[in-house]
């Protein structure tokens, strides 16, 4: 169940744009203080057991394997269109 927290700053983020308090760079940690534990995640490998994407609702964030588990995309999908992506990919 998607906690109350993540639901409150999910419906101002659709109003505002504003992803503040949740920022690229993360970590894991600082993001369940925020929302809590995730709904479901990604499977891990035996290489890389520690899930690369968390999701709360229909929200994916991604963590990069290459920069100590940093959050590095914000991503959602619906019916083949992306309707959010904000990502670090690409910058520097």
């Amino acid at each position: 169940m998607t906690s109350p927290e993540f639901l409150n700053w999910w419906d101002r983020f659709k109003v505002t744009g504003d992803i503040c308090p949740v920022h690229l760079g993360m970590s894991r940690d600082e993001l369940r203080k925020l929302f809590g534990d995730p709904e479901d995640t990604s499977t891990g490998s035996r290489k890389h057991p520690t899930p690369a994407i968390w999701k709360y609702g229909d929200l994916e964030f991604h963590f990069d394997r290459a920069s100590e588990g940093r959050l590095c995309l914000i991503y959602m999908e619906r019916d083949d269109v992306v309707k959010i992506s904000i990502s670090c990919y690409g910058a520097g």
